[in-house]
């Protein structure tokens, strides 16, 4: 008695942990529809946790476009926390895409102090819009990009021979041609702490030409007092393009004219700049102790308050958090997402309810991975016949499933009025990316009438004939292929001339079925002549078939008859 009670808790608990499986799978979380994802493990090497720190993945988006996993434009590129199911701001560096090095900004809440966390990329959905956006992944942020400078970030310079406005291509345009004053643009947030701030330029040549990117205390006085940037002078002086540092030329740092990333890394203490050339090598770095606390940036063409021109475009500018030991990361392999059937093929009674069908969503290893919300699932047969249900009753039709929020599967039932063995298909409506197709057998119900196979033609009394032959079907119309027990006889339904039924052999025709099949071989007739007969099919227990409506008609002549019987007749009299 106490190992049965032990078995049946043992057997419990394996099917609530079997079911658990089946139902949840906390912290695995998925965007659905999407079909690939890669996890990307971020390691805080710091002894404080680093709270919504822009994180920078480099991967290799030029290898999945070529493959056709990903869209030309990264459209479908998306980012997820899977122990909270968020979606994670992010942005894409420009110019970086569809290169074997793209550079994407990722916002990640939280890092434990000396810990890791895992979040995943997805792609591969053809029909996504492009979710890359700085100003959801920066302090501060700017791409330029609506032709129209934000007076909420910028402050800017105006006077004779000063140009400043945003210009086709998503840029920043500073450029000063004469006068005393630089054109300018400095940020109007006011910074604080440790922070780092990039940008993306592309410098002029220009006769005389300065270029700068200074930080400024919050009053907007310099932090520096010594002259810093980009230099150049006209090729009859000197050929080189110069970084000027500390009011030096630094000679064995030339620039030319091309697109620059440019660093500056802030704090109290120290301000780190560096040059950033096209192929992230530094072209030049050196550092300054501030003469207060750097709280703004001013991008300038030209001297402000002197005679050199200059001309500078801005691709984009973010400031971002910084610590002394950033987080490292790296990519895992790449995971296929799908949905699968976890419960069998089913041989099911035509008109008879299924037993439960399960679908879930499955990483690679076949690990239930739960959606982020809703998601549609589209119910599809490919028999005329077939209809799903929500209940094992079969009362509430439906053409769609749905997988809720946290969930990884759903459930449903099938039932099918059509002998075959169709395919169902279930489909992930949103995105159409997961589709699953299992086969199943229908088979035929229980026998319940009979039905003649052919029409009976019209035929000629006393003339032999076939019948042909007379099927066992279900309620539905599906011949009973097993039964092979039913006996047929055969007889004359609608009797117009009261003829008689014949068999070859003799008596009324009578056979047992064979897969379903009555076959009446045997010829048999009907010696009277009429219009509108009819014949039947009987078993014990099954609806009677009845023929169409055919005619008996006279043969040719063979004879003459008196249909009078003789008689004895007096002469002369009639």
């Amino acid at each position: 008695m106490k190992v049965k009670f032990v078995l049946k808790k043992l057997l419990f608990v394996l099917f609530f942990f079997s079911f658990y499986d089946i139902i949840f799978a906390a912290g695995n979380y998925c965007l659905p529809g999407y079909r690939y994802r890669i996890p990307i493990t971020i390691n805080n090497p710091n002894s404080t946790a680093l709270t919504n720190y822009q994180v920078l993945v480099v991967t290799n988006t030029a290898n999945l476009i070529s493959q056709g996993k990903m869209k030309s434009n990264g459209a479908d590129i998306r980012f997820l926390d899977p122990e909270t199911a968020a979606l994670l701001p992010y942005w894409i560096e420009e110019g970086t895409l569809n290169t074997s090095s793209t550079r994407i900004w990722v916002k990640v809440p939280s890092v434990p102090a000396n810990s890791s966390v895992t979040i995943y990329m997805f792609y591969g959905v053809p029909n996504a819009e492009s979710a890359s956006n700085g100003n959801n992944v920066f302090n501060f942020f700017d791409d330029f990009e609506d032709g129209n400078i934000d007076t909420s970030k910028w402050n800017t310079s105006y006077g004779s021979g000063v140009n400043i406005q945003e210009v086709a291509g998503g840029q920043l345009l500073l450029q000063k041609s004469a006068g005393s004053t630089g054109a300018y643009a400095i940020t109007k947030t006011n910074f604080s702490g440790e922070y780092m701030m990039e940008c993306s330029v592309y410098p002029y040549q220009n006769y005389d030409c300065k270029l700068r990117i200074d930080s400024l205390k919050s009053d907007t006085t310099n932090t520096c007092s010594f002259d810093k940037g980009l230099f150049y002078v006209p090729p009859s002086v000197d050929p080189n393009y110069y970084i000027i540092y500390f009011s030096t030329y630094i000679t064995s740092a030339h620039w030319q004219q091309q697109t620059y990333c440019h660093k500056q890394r802030i704090s109290t203490s120290v301000n780190t700049w560096e040059w950033i050339n096209p192929d992230y090598t530094v072209l030049y770095s050196s550092y300054y102790a501030p003469s207060g606390q750097p709280a703004k940036f001013r991008f300038m063409a030209g001297d402000d308050g002197g005679s050199a021109v200059g001309t500078l475009k801005l691709n984009w500018v973010f400031v971002r958090k910084y610590t002394s030991n950033e987080p490292t990361n790296s990519l895992g392999s790449e995971d296929v997402l799908r949905i699968v059937f976890v419960t069998s093929s089913q041989t099911i009674t035509a008109g008879n309810v299924s037993s439960v069908m399960t679908i879930q969503i499955q990483d690679s290893s076949g690990n239930p991975v739960n959606v982020t919300y809703n998601t549609s699932i589209l119910l599809q047969t490919t028999s005329s016949g077939g209809k799903f249900y929500i209940d094992a009753s079969g009362t509430t039709e439906i053409t769609r499933a749905v997988i809720e929020t946290g969930q990884n599967s759903v459930s449903f039932y099938y039932k099918d009025t059509k002998v075959g063995t169709p395919t169902i298909t279930c489909t992930e409506e949103d995105n159409q990316q997961w589709s699953v197709s299992q086969q199943q057998t229908i088979n035929p119900a229980a026998p319940y009438q009979l039905e003649f196979t052919a029409q009976i033609p019209n035929i000629i009394a006393n003339q032999w004939f076939q019948v042909g032959d007379v099927v066992v079907k279900d309620r539905f119309g599906n011949i009973v292929t097993y039964d092979t027990s039913t006996v047929v006889s055969l007889g004359i339904y609608t009797n117009p001339s009261g003829g008689t039924w014949i068999e070859w052999r003799g008596g009324q025709p009578v056979q047992t079925v064979s897969n379903g099949i009555a076959s009446f071989s045997w010829p048999v007739k009907i010696d009277k002549e009429g219009y509108g007969y009819k014949l039947k099919a009987e078993a014990n227990g099954l609806v009677t078939a009845v023929s169409n409506s055919f005619n008996v008609t006279v043969g040719q002549v063979a004879k003459i008859v008196f249909l009078s019987s003789p008689q004895i007749l007096q002469a002369g009299v009639v």
